[in-house]
């Protein structure tokens, strides 16, 4: 028995479970903006589907910034809130596509390379920049 009367047995599966989520993560994530991009690419090219094509990347970078931290991808999840911001204050017919994108970008590059934690200095120019974007924008 470990503490608080839990089998270390459990615990140790519980903690191999954990384990493999978080190594998944990246490729679940990575799926996830593929279809992000789809979405965003249809918003696009036509004008009927943008609000429900921008939902849905909403959606999506709305669970990659509620998950990211659980997963240590700290900078993930900056980049999402700023996603998130993006999306949900402005009307959605005039939401500036190419910083959705370029949020997209980012967070494809967090997941290709697997960067953990808050990416650091560069991570934090990264996130400051996109942020600013949608201050500005």
């Amino acid at each position: 028995m470990q503490a608080g009367g839990i089998p270390g047995d459990l615990l140790a599966r519980a903690d191999a479970a954990i384990a493999e989520l978080r190594r998944d993560y990246p490729k679940w994530s990575l799926n996830d903006l593929a279809e992000a991009r789809v979405a965003l690419d249809e918003a696009a090219a036509d004008p009927a589907l943008r609000g429900p094509r921008l939902e849905r990347v909403f959606g999506i970078v709305h669970d990659i910034k509620g998950q990211g931290g659980s997963f240590g991808y700290e900078l993930a999840t900056r980049i999402g809130q700023s996603a998130c911001r993006l999306l949900r204050i402005r009307d959605r017919s005039t939401v500036d596509l190419a910083l959705v994108r370029q949020h997209l970008d980012a967070l494809h590059l967090i997941f290709q390379k697997t960067i953990e934690g808050d990416g650091g200095a560069v991570g934090d120019r990264i996130a400051k920049r996109l942020e600013t974007l949608v201050g500005d924008a």
